[in-house]
């Protein structure tokens, strides 16, 4: 019998706000980026913008450039466990138990950085999770992605390429997100979910494509109100 798999968004969908925002602050807050952080990052912004603005601007880690690794993931481990782990909505959680029981195969696909990444798999006792790797040069971030980037398009090619067609059945397995670039991603599954919209043309889109909407945050669910 072929596997049930259970895809989770992290930002916007396990959590409302952006973990890289969340660690990046977390940074600031402790010293960690100063000037030349900000200039790493510009200058790889102005350099890549015209090629592909989603690597200049949400693929863009250069703020972290010529840190050590472990040294990150230690901050990295004190940022989820002081800021981040009361970020997670516990309807998130609660969906998420709920394929457990079932038992569905569990996986975290988001663009933060495998630094935060691991924290949610372990927090949130996740088998599988796919994110943004950090690129290093002996123990040294170099500020590139040494993976696919989780992001839009890239999302369905990662599940393709780790969860093959004979072992695994998309049209019976979910997914949840919150983008509009989530929908190519949509296409995959037979049950996908977009959670917590907040635009009428996103609700839309969902309508149209009979994608079933839920809200994981309490506030979101005036929202439709607004925007019928």
């Amino acid at each position: 019998m072929k596997k049930i798999v259970a895809v989770f968004d992290i930002d916007g969908t396990i959590i409302h706000p952006n973990s890289s925002n969340i660690f990046y602050n977390y940074l600031i807050a402790h010293g960690e980026i100063r000037l030349k952080n900000h200039l790493n990052y510009i200058k790889f912004f102005f350099k890549n913008s015209l090629k592909d603005i989603i690597i200049a601007t949400k693929g863009n880690f250069h703020y972290l450039k010529g840190k050590e690794y472990s040294h990150l993931c230690k901050l990295g481990q004190n940022c989820f466990k002081e800021k981040i782990v009361s970020e997670i909505l516990p309807n998130a959680i609660k969906k998420i138990e709920e394929h457990r029981r079932l038992g569905h195969e569990l996986v975290l696909l988001s663009g933060t950085t495998d630094i935060l990444l691991k924290e949610f798999q372990k927090y949130l006792r996740i088998e599988k999770a796919f994110g943004s790797v950090l690129e290093t040069k002996d123990g040294i971030v170099t500020g590139n992605i040494a993976s696919i980037f989780a992001y839009g398009k890239n999302k369905p090619e990662i599940i393709k390429k780790n969860f093959g067609p004979d072992t695994y059945e998309f049209k019976e397995s979910y997914t949840y997100a919150n983008s509009e670039s989530d929908f190519s991603l949509f296409e995959l599954f037979g049950h996908p979910v977009l959670v917590n919209p907040k635009t009428r043309k996103l609700i839309s889109l969902a309508r149209k494509r009979n994608i079933v909407i839920e809200y994981f945050i309490i506030f979101v669910l005036l929202l439709p109100f607004f925007l019928l």
